[in-house]
């Protein structure tokens, strides 16, 4: 799955969508042209990803990969993905340690010191969209719990009266 739809799909807050008006394709075409040169030099295992991963990006956030600045979406984007990638803490042996700040260099076509400072910048905000997303989770969790043992305990409290009905029936027919 894309990066942008797991966020999405989880309930995470992201930045709205940018439109790629006022960009010229060759803004456009430089960024995707400095992309692929740096994947050409790299060898990290997220490579066989990052080319999918950079394209999903530039369709949602044109501007903001575009931007010869790191703009406050890019920023919180970088935070949200780094963050949401790593391994809970309940599991001891990840089979992934989720995207380092290199993966995230090269998916967002910055440089590693670039993704440091973005993270730091925007650690508290993204770690609040998603302790906020994990309430939400736990929250139906219980509602769900709370629901199915309402449920059972309908059924309990009908349960002896179907069987009261059933001796009263048994006895009528004897």
């Amino acid at each position: 799955m894309n990066l942008i739809g797991v966020l999405k799909n989880k309930g995470v807050a992201l930045p709205p969508m940018e439109k790629e008006d006022d960009l010229t394709a060759k803004e456009i075409m430089d960024k995707i042209r400095n992309f692929y040169s740096k994947l050409e030099k790299c060898n990290s295992e997220t490579r066989d990803f990052a080319e999918g991963y950079f394209l999903e990006l530039l369709y949602y956030y044109p501007q903001s990969m575009c931007s010869r600045h790191m703009t406050e979406a890019q920023k919180l984007l970088i935070a949200l993905i780094y963050f949401e990638s790593k391994p809970r803490p309940k599991e001891e042996d990840p089979l992934w340690n989720g995207f380092s700040y290199e993966d995230l260099a090269l998916m967002f076509d910055v440089s590693k010191a670039t993704v440091h400072d973005a993270i730091k910048q925007k650690e508290a905000e993204a770690q609040k969209l998603l302790i906020d997303v994990k309430l939400r989770e736990e929250a139906k969790e219980i509602a769900l719990e709370q629901l199915v043992e309402e449920e059972k305990q309908k059924l309990k409290k009908k349960q002896p009266k179907k069987q009261a009905n059933n001796r009263t029936n048994a006895q009528n027919t004897e």
